[in-house]
């Protein structure tokens, strides 16, 4: 896969498979976007990401609430792409 420079938003990013797909990728030279209703583990791969190569990244904590459906993918594909540019700007 061709990834550095690619944004990428990894959903359920704190643990498990999605932990281990924001590590390798990281590790390409994507520029991450990940969520995960842990915000405690989800540093845990932050930190993790960071040490694979990596150096933009977003977080984003999910809330539950009782919200429509599709509102926190359709937050998550707006805002993070929006941090990261902030994040290069800088």
């Amino acid at each position: 896969m061709d990834l550095p420079g690619k944004v990428i938003v990894v959903t359920e990013a704190a643990q498990g498979l999605g932990r281990k797909m924001a590590e390798m990728m990281a590790g390409q030279g994507a520029k991450l976007g990940l969520a995960d209703l842990d915000h405690v583990k989800l540093q845990d791969t932050v930190q993790l990401c960071a040490k694979a190569g990596t150096k933009e990244l977003a977080r984003h904590k999910i809330r539950v609430a009782g919200i429509a459906p599709g509102f926190f993918e359709t937050r998550m594909v707006t805002t993070i792409p929006q941090k990261i540019k902030d994040s290069d700007a800088r």
